[in-house]
């Protein structure tokens, strides 16, 4: 199962690149005169997440919650309509929740992403954008969650441990190029990863946080789906 799914993340990784290396030597063979962009192709973004997850688990409710992100990106130049990016992405989202007992709170993950993008240019200030990203979660924060009181059984380490930390999935989007060098982009990420782990594959140790919801139900199907709006530069 394991490997089925890495094929699965390579291939969509590999489908943007291969798209845009073939269309561009087509291009460039059909009409040699055609002036390359002189743009490098590096550019910034930055701007907020609305994040959520996708699927459910009985009766726990989850809410749309902001958070921060920050991408730099390569996007080389091209002769065609069609080009490609490639991004390493910082992006901070989560969710808001109720639990069954009414109780709410918020929870809070910090992913490093690697989004690879195949683009396609309507003219030359709109531009649409799909592909696929993976992600790591590099930590993760419950507002319920227990105080650490000592150097062992860390809080903190335990609800990270009750998580998938490798995501992937599918991204599309539309940028706008109003004038020069700006850009204004909205994009969606749909994950395809379950966030939390099959509590088979869950060590029980001590203290758990109190957002967890795998000591109450079993196999909870949530992923991460993200709307991101953002400003940059292309240099």
């Amino acid at each position: 199962m394991k490997k089925s799914i890495s094929k699965s993340v390579f291939l969509l990784f590999l489908l943007p690149a291969f798209i845009f290396l073939t269309q561009n030597a087509a291009a460039q063979t059909y009409s040699s005169s055609k002036t390359i962009s002189k743009k490098i192709g590096l550019g910034f973004r930055v701007g907020l997440n609305y994040a959520k997850v996708s699927g459910g688990a009985d009766s726990i409710q989850y809410r749309y919650k902001p958070g921060l992100m920050i991408s730099v990106f390569l996007a080389p130049p091209t002769t065609g309509i069609i080009g490609y990016r490639s991004e390493l992405l910082y992006s901070k989202q989560g969710f808001d929740y109720t639990n069954p007992e009414g109780k709410t709170g918020t929870v809070s993950n910090d992913y490093l992403m690697l989004p690879q993008m195949m683009t396609l240019n309507i003219t030359k200030y709109v531009q649409l954008q799909a592909g696929a990203f993976a992600g790591y979660l590099l930590n993760t924060k419950d507002s319920n969650q227990p105080k650490q009181t000592g150097t062992t059984n860390d809080a903190a380490q335990t609800a990270l441990d009750l998580m998938n930390r490798f995501d992937y999935g599918a991204a599309g989007g539309i940028e706008i190029h109003p004038f020069k060098g700006l850009i204004l982009n909205a994009r969606y990420n749909m994950g395809f990863a379950k966030l939390y782990k099959e509590q088979s594959d869950v060590a029980q140790t001590l203290p758990t946080p109190s957002f967890n919801p795998l000591a109450r139900y079993e196999n909870i199907d949530t992923k991460n789906a993200v709307i991101q709006l953002s400003v940059g530069y292309r240099f």
